[in-house]
């Protein structure tokens, strides 16, 4: 059966330094033991505002569920790299997810890592 992993990353000044660090580590480990064009991932992050990662520009940073391909996975370590923490901490994010689930449950067993 196919996964679904949905990351939850709180990206607010609180995660400067270590934390991330910790954060892209963990992140990229998982990432990496996805099976290639068969499992999928959702990135969520978080600090003032909540958004939904997207792997191009055709694609609404809403809803977001990737496969897991080569391209979106590394595409997705970039994004996280990318990351300078900074603002406070929103926690409403399930308000955003419950969406990414109902999606993903039909397919796949879902799974959410928080960082």
């Amino acid at each position: 059966m196919a996964k679904h992993v949905v990351f939850v990353l709180d990206i607010s000044g609180s995660m400067k330094g270590k934390k991330m660090h910790q954060t892209r580590s963990a992140l990229g480990a998982i990432l990496a033991e996805l099976r290639r064009d068969v499992d999928r991932f959702s990135l969520v992050v978080f600090a003032d505002e909540v958004h939904v990662w997207a792997s191009s520009a055709d694609k609404e940073e809403k809803d977001v569920v990737m496969v897991a391909t080569d391209e979106n996975v590394d595409a997705a370590m970039q994004y996280v790299e990318d990351i300078e923490p900074g603002g406070k901490t929103l926690l409403c994010v399930k308000k955003t997810t419950p969406s990414l689930t109902r999606e993903a449950t039909t397919t796949a067993a879902t799974s959410f890592q928080t960082f």
